[in-house]
């Protein structure tokens, strides 16, 4: 299964518009989001090279395999998805 990290911040007007499109993903395809805060977990963010939010990381096995930094489109995360086998 695909994990797709969410990093976000409660303030980030982008994070918010991108919210109701993760929701949708997760419901029609077999993957798990996984919201992270970056001002609760800034390990995790530094980890991965967060620099601006939004981002996705996409993870299979625990491992990065895709990266989106900023918004995007329902679409443009399903051709990851895609990509990715999903």
């Amino acid at each position: 299964m695909i994990k797709i990290l969410d990093f976000y911040g409660s303030w980030c007007t982008p994070c918010k518009q991108l919210q109701p499109i993760l929701t949708e993903i997760a419901r029609e395809k077999d993957v798990e989001i996984v919201p992270v805060d970056v001002e609760k977990e800034p390990d995790t963010a530094n980890q991965y090279g967060i620099r601006g939010i939004p981002a996705l990381i996409f993870l299979q096995d625990d491992e990065m395999v895709s990266r989106l930094d900023g918004i995007h489109t329902k679409e443009e995360i399903l051709d990851v998805l895609r990509d990715l086998g999903v």
